[in-house]
């Protein structure tokens, strides 16, 4: 049943992380050629890449979460002993939850305020722009939880049988 959520969840990320960087791309492709092709740049082109590149920002940090991607010094905590190691290694990944809870809890109730500003070129509500936080943090906990999940069950099954 995880893995199937797990398969969902990574499809979705893959999926809107290709068509970001295809929107990225296309418009900022498209002010070029109409800025200095056509002599008449678009308003709206630059800020709909921000945009994007804002959502990809956090889509873009799940998946780094996913792949075990972030930058890590692990010459110290290599050295530590099993059981020390498996210790360090989830209070690192509690505080990282808490963060990211923080950030998903605080970047969900900052958007009925937003809500009432538009942006400048495309008029649209700043929430959507703003959307990004609890989307974003809302990935990345689920890899957390599930990675927490797995070297938990990891660990455990590790263990030496005691015996009677």
């Amino acid at each position: 049943m995880v893995e199937r959520v797990e398969k969902i969840v990574n499809r979705i990320e893959d999926g809107l992380a290709l068509g970001l960087v295809s929107v990225i791309v296309l418009s900022v492709f498209l002010q070029v050629f109409c800025r200095y092709v056509l002599q008449a740049p678009l308003s709206w082109t630059e800020e709909l890449a921000r945009s994007c590149l804002i959502y990809l920002t956090f889509v873009g940090s799940s998946l780094a979460i996913r792949v075990k991607g972030h930058f890590v010094l692990e010459i110290l905590v290599m050295k530590l002993p099993g059981k020390l190691h498996l210790v360090w290694e989830l209070l690192l990944m509690g505080i990282i939850l808490v963060f990211l809870g923080v950030l998903l809890v605080y970047g969900t109730l900052m958007l009925p305020m937003l809500s009432l500003q538009m942006s400048a070129s495309l008029q649209i509500p700043m929430s959507y722009i703003y959307l990004a936080i609890p989307i974003g943090s809302s990935f990345m906990f689920f890899h957390v939880v599930l990675m927490i999940w797995r070297r938990m069950g990891h660990a455990f099954s590790t263990l030496p049988e005691r015996e009677n």
